[in-house]
């Protein structure tokens, strides 16, 4: 976990920073929002057709050319939107930090021309904990033994798909104070993705698809921008597949308004879906050949390159009949514009168990793209799905190898809010607002789903079904004798293969009972053979069946390397082996122990490169130099100061590991004693143990900086929530 600062503004502050920079000269964070205006010669007799026109450029383009910095040598071309008027805005979310320059194209003299300067600025870590989302837009992982496995934000750091429903949230009436409460609630639960319905059928275009309704949309994108400050990526897909589409539509509008979409989200967080139940009536009498040109399209329409899935109907739909598909993996996997593989499942018990079966065929085929399920059976009354049928679709996705799952449920996912009730035909619904849905038991768990996975290395884990035996179903997803993550749908007693371990390896492991998310139970077990393990609740002494979580992980755990040069800050220590240093050695104790916290990346990799103990001992002198407050003098507090905090954390914070290993001794060791020690013994619903840690100041963090710690398993370890640490080899340096 990067620090968590306390940034407490009002809403409208925080819609202000992120919505634009408007003129030129500006500053804006790295990922954000710039914008600029332009203003055309005269007014156009339809300037969203005219700027559009089928199969030709935009009427306005805008080049950002990267000037100094990171952003040096970049490129993007980046299409202008008409916004009412005479009136065209273009915006750009810079990839780099650095100057940047930009200049405007167009057949329009006065929208020809148009030049101006800006300046990106990179976020301190302080600010990418308090919003994941200014890590960069997300694209598929490309590196590393799990590459097209799961997901990733444009940094590096790993992506976990854990969405939310959010069909109707741009139809009319919704006021904002109504989407605000969606967001926070769903951005302290976990959740990752909002998939929205930017609809051309309806809310956002006139019934003759000629016209944007320009108020309702930039209400809309208030909602986006303040779901992309709270963390969230929004899925967009701005069409539904209907009877007779191509008729009532057209290909030409389908893509006018595809573009136009693309042009004005497209500096937002957003991921692009070509169309909800894309194959629905046989394709919407489209075929299925136009989809997968629109598909292309959307490619090279988009200069930062960024997700694009497809939603599918089912089998079993009288709308999918002529079409069917369970996963777009069946039609779609090896388009070349396809990132990812999504399923619907859709709505009802036979149809949840579907969703493992379905994942390990998309986690079969080749290439590899990850899956998500992006429509099971929602949580649509309490009840109804039950809620261990929600954890359930969600366990066995994600152990059968999806990168994510998402819910749906209440009266979020059709938008059915007291200002704007909504007509939910034959589902189920939540009669009235007396009860708030928000908190229904399934989307409780889904949460408990995300803050325990972002509290593992779960980027690493593959599906290992056959490391279980004497069980059914099995659910099982591992790193071999390393971690194991087991989904047992009815309790019992499971076999679990340890053997990829020796005998003397030591495993502690947990029972976790999903139905009240509380562990119930831990101990330990020896590696090196296959080893029985039972719930601490079965029948007949408890008659009524629970589904429990079990996690199994080495007490001593190996150093991992990392996957990539790009990759997340890892939750586990990571090392090296080096052939010119065994391990023995005890400039190895020294590099992966000693200084582990604060060496650069440069440093390291120079380390790396000595062949020799006396280059060594050189490096190691000069290494603390560099610190010393006072240069030359042989009193070197910083040295002093570093070593008295690994003595102290290794006597106060060790548990299974050694306390520099651990969370806090981290922590402890980069910044020292926490000004205030907040220690309660239930942090959350769960009833977890929950330290927080205040810092008044941190350089390079700002003021009032709070690390959070929580003890998931009562096993007296605390371990940072959410589970991400600074950047290890970032060199930061420790409070004296």
């Amino acid at each position: 976990m990067r620090p968590q600062a306390q940034f407490r503004r009002a809403a409208f502050v925080v819609l202000l920073s992120l919505f634009a920079a408007v003129a030129a000269g500006q500053t804006v964070g790295q990922w954000d929002v710039f914008e600029f205006s332009m203003t055309a010669s005269g007014a156009y007799a339809n300037a969203y057709v005219e700027g559009l026109p089928a199969g030709g450029e935009p009427l306005v383009q805008v080049t950002f050319s990267g000037v100094s910095g990171e952003a040096r040598g970049l490129r993007y071309v980046v299409a202008a939107f008409w916004d009412g008027g005479s009136s065209w805005k273009v915006r750009f979310a810079p990839p780099a930090a650095g100057e940047w320059s930009y200049v405007s194209s167009s057949g329009d003299a006065r929208l020809n021309g148009v030049k101006g300067t800006f300046r990106a600025t990179a976020w301190t870590a302080a600010d990418l904990q308090a919003n994941p989302a200014r890590h960069g837009f997300v694209h598929v992982a490309q590196h590393g033994p799990r590459a097209g496995r799961y997901f990733e934000y444009a940094d590096g750091t790993p992506f976990l798909w854990i969405g939310d429903t959010w069909w109707a949230w741009t139809k009319k009436g919704i006021e904002f104070s109504s989407f605000k409460k969606l967001a926070d609630d769903r951005a302290a639960k976990g959740f990752s993705v909002g998939q929205m319905y930017f609809s051309g059928q309806g809310w956002l275009l006139d019934s003759a698809h000629e016209v944007p309704d320009l108020e309702q949309i930039r209400k809309v994108e208030q909602f986006i921008a303040y779901a992309n400050s709270k963390g969230i990526t929004v899925w967009i897909h701005p069409w539904w597949s209907r009877e007779r589409l191509n008729e009532n539509v057209g290909p030409e509008k389908i893509r006018r308004w595809w573009r136009y979409v693309i042009h004005r989200l497209g500096a937002y967080n957003v991921i692009w879906v070509l169309a909800g139940e894309y194959n629905m009536y046989n394709y919407g009498g489209m075929g299925l050949p136009f989809w997968k040109d629109l598909g292309a399209m959307v490619r090279r329409e988009d200069p930062y390159q960024r997700l694009i899935g497809a939603h599918p109907t089912p089998p079993g739909w009288d709308g999918g009949a002529a079409a069917p598909q369970w996963s777009t993996g069946e039609v779609l996997h090896n388009e070349p514009w396809l990132d990812y593989n999504q399923s619907q499942v859709g709505h009802g018990k036979w149809r949840n168990e579907m969703i493992p079966e379905v994942v390990a065929e998309d986690y079969d085929r080749t290439p590899s793209k990850p899956v998500v399920v992006t429509e099971p059976w929602y949580e649509f009354v309490r009840g109804n799905a039950p809620a261990e049928d929600i954890r359930f679709g969600a366990w066995s996705a994600i152990l059968s190898g999806a990168a994510g799952h998402t819910y749906g449920g209440g009266h979020v996912w059709w938008a059915d809010v007291l200002e704007a009730p909504a007509d939910q035909g034959p589902w189920p619904l939540e009669p009235g607002f007396e009860s708030d849905t928000l908190d229904y038991p399934g989307a409780v768990s889904i949460s408990f789903l995300a803050h325990f996975m972002r509290g593992i290395r779960w980027w690493a884990l593959e599906p290992h079904p056959e490391l279980l035996s004497d069980y059914t179903p099995k659910f099982c997803s591992a790193v071999p004798g390393q971690e194991y993550v087991v989904y047992l749908r009815w309790g019992g007693t499971v076999k679990v293969d340890l053997r990829p371990s020796a005998g003397s390896d030591t495993f502690r492991y947990t029972w976790i009972d999903l139905t009240e998310g509380k562990e119930r139970g831990s101990g330990t077990v020896q590696g090196g053979a296959i080893r029985e393990l039972s719930t601490v609740e079965d029948f007949p002494k408890n008659p009524q069946y629970k589904d429990w979580l079990l996690h199994i992980y080495r007490a001593n755990p190996v150093a991992q390397a990392p996957q990539s040069s790009t990759a997340a800050p890892p939750t586990r220590l990571q090392s090296r082996k080096h052939r010119h240093l065994p391990e023995s050695s005890p400039y190895a104790k020294w590099l992966n122990e000693d200084v582990v916290y604060i060496i650069t990346g440069l440093e390291r990799e120079a380390f790396y490169k000595l062949t020799k103990d006396d280059e060594r001992e050189v490096f190691v002198e000069q290494f603390w130099e560099r610190r010393n407050p006072v240069p030359g003098s042989k009193e070197n507090k910083f040295k002093e100061g570093h070593y008295r905090r690994i003595a102290y954390v290794n006597a106060h914070f060790a548990t299974s590991k050694p306390g520099w290993h651990t969370d806090p001794g981290r922590i402890y060791i980069l910044f020292g004693p926490p000004d205030e020690i907040d220690a309660r013994a239930s942090g959350s619903q769960f009833g977890f143990k929950v330290e927080e840690w205040r810092y008044r100041h941190l350089d390079g963090f700002g003021d009032n900086v709070i690390f959070t710690f929580i003890d998931y398993f009562g096993d007296g370890e605390y371990r940072l929530w959410p589970g991400e640490l600074p950047d290890q080899g970032s060199g930061l340096l420790p409070r004296g």
